[in-house]
């Protein structure tokens, strides 16, 4: 008897030394991991940790940032979800800048906060940094467009949340335009083939949109060229009219900016303008059978070139997909102070097919068709000073002899601009492609010289779903409802029958 009680006690103590051990150990992990704030993101597509690009602009930040996010203390589950969401992405931001500051405060219970920053709206966050403010609201957070009734809705808190520290930090809103008048894309048009998603997206990246009509002097509102920081042209349908591209040329010999976007099939509407950037339009239907998208070799997954604008896509992996793409070639820009450079190709295997109605069967035909790899985007800026003293090549015969393009460029304000062979890699249909909306914002960013900009946006949360048979359903069932709990139950059992022989 005595010694049956010593073997009890023996068990009991250890059972208790080991559950102390296992106890301190726990406290001392918790301590060390709250001490250092030691964070992981175990989700698939890292959706709890924060974009590239708000990382960037966070290190980038020199001027102190208070955010205070004005949220009821609602009893649903929404009001629940969404003032924890917000509250758990400004910790992020918060955690990566001491320069910002962040506050959840319920207007209810603090009203004289809330009626010195005079907030009328439920979910208003406040973004002040100085003498500047940018609110955002509760009803912005969310976008429902993109999913099915059944998904949950896209969070686009985190890029607003960027964008507006930027407006209160950073210069000036830069203006975009999109010239019309030749049958260009259509900035509101929702459809498949239209800009309107590039509108919002510039939009949110805290840039001003408008539209140009250099013909009739037509606006999107009583400013003109001259103040803009960068001119689109989206595939044009219509040739520029006499004159037209001079005067494009001479906002390039001003130091303007120009993203141009052209599509096969159609002829060239300003010759003179790519002749002066030194690009010249292949007549062909680039078809890729060694890089494309799923739906075939006239989506091509062009080879990346280093430069600042693809660096962030290659460090990620990220592979835009174009859509009827035409080949580009380069030549020595009318301004010996310029290069023209490739910015993207395709693959070796991949050629420019010109008997474009043939497309379906199309084969290679070295007699007829241009060889791989093929460019696809190039871009010009100026000629580095090493490379122009290497190179010292004269100019072209057209700024010898006086022509339009002769005029001297602005001093220090050399032109940049990116061509690309096309247009439909930034539409509404496929924008939505993996690395195609960061391809094309990185073009503006760099082309307007906004260098911190160029990076990986915000990423969309990923709708995931899985289809089971009825006999995987019938399992997971019986597995969670039945099995599971009757293996611990019979371990437990088992245990139990064993300490009792002890």
């Amino acid at each position: 008897m005595k010694i049956e009680s010593l073997r009890k006690f023996k068990y009991g103590a250890n059972a208790i030394a080991l559950t102390i051990l296992v106890g301190a150990v726990m406290v001392l992990l918790f301590g060390l991991i709250d001490r250092h704030d030691l964070r992981w993101d175990f989700t698939a597509n890292k959706e709890l940790s924060l974009s590239d690009q708000t990382v960037q602009v966070l290190k980038n930040l020199d001027q102190e940032v208070q955010v205070t996010a004005f949220f009821r203390r609602g009893e649903s589950p929404d009001d629940y979800f969404i003032r924890r969401k917000v509250g758990d992405v400004l910790k992020e931001y918060a955690y990566r800048s001491p320069k910002v500051h962040y506050e959840m405060v319920d207007p209810d219970l603090e009203v004289q906060k809330a009626i010195a920053e005079n907030i009328t709206t439920d979910g208003t966050i406040v973004f002040r940094s100085g003498s500047q403010r940018k609110d955002v609201y509760k009803s912005q957070l969310f976008n429902y467009d993109r999913f099915s009734e059944q998904a949950l809705p896209e969070f686009t808190g985190e890029g607003l949340f960027t964008n507006a520290m930027v407006a209160i930090t950073g210069e000036s809103r830069k203006t975009v335009y999109f010239l019309t008048g030749h049958g260009e894309k259509n900035l509101e048009e929702t459809g498949p083939n239209g800009y309107r998603q590039i509108k919002d997206y510039l939009t949110k990246e805290n840039y001003e949109v408008k539209t140009l009509n250099l013909l009739t002097g037509g606006t999107s509102d009583s400013a003109s060229l001259e103040d803009s920081n960068l001119l689109i042209i989206a595939s044009p349908q219509h040739p520029f009219p006499e004159g037209e591209e001079e005067l494009l040329i001479s906002y390039l010999k001003k130091g303007g900016n120009l993203l141009l976007l052209l599509d096969p099939l159609l002829p060239s509407s300003c010759p003179r303008i790519l002749a002066f950037l030194g690009v010249a339009l292949q007549a062909d239907l680039v078809l890729d059978p060694k890089r494309h998208f799923l739906l075939g070799m006239h989506y091509p997954v062009p080879f990346l070139s280093e430069h600042e604008i693809t660096k962030p896509l290659k460090d990620k992996g990220m592979n835009p997909v174009l859509y009827l793409a035409r080949g580009l070639t380069l030549k020595q820009p009318t301004l010996s102070t310029l290069r023209a450079e490739k910015l993207f190709e395709s693959s070796p295997e991949g050629w420019g097919e010109t008997t474009l109605n043939q497309k379906a069967d199309a084969k290679f035909d070295k007699e007829k068709d241009f060889a791989g790899p093929v460019i696809l985007g190039v871009t010009v800026g100026q000629l580095s000073k090493k490379k122009e003293e290497a190179e010292s090549e004269p100019a072209s015969p057209e700024l010898q002899q006086g022509g339009p393009a002769s005029q001297p460029v602005t001093e220090n304000k050399q032109p940049r601009a990116v061509v690309v062979g096309d247009s439909d890699f930034a539409t509404n249909g496929i924008i939505q492609v993996p690395g195609n909306m960061d391809l094309f914002l990185n073009m503006v960013s760099w082309l307007v010289g906004s260098k911190e900009a160029i990076s990986i946006r915000p990423k969309t949360p990923e709708f995931r779903n899985i289809s089971l048979t009825e006999g995987q359903a019938q399992f997971i069932f019986w597995f969670t409802q039945f099995a599971y709990p009757l293996l611990f139950l019979g371990i437990g059992g088992f245990v139990w029958w064993r300490r009792r022989l002890l």
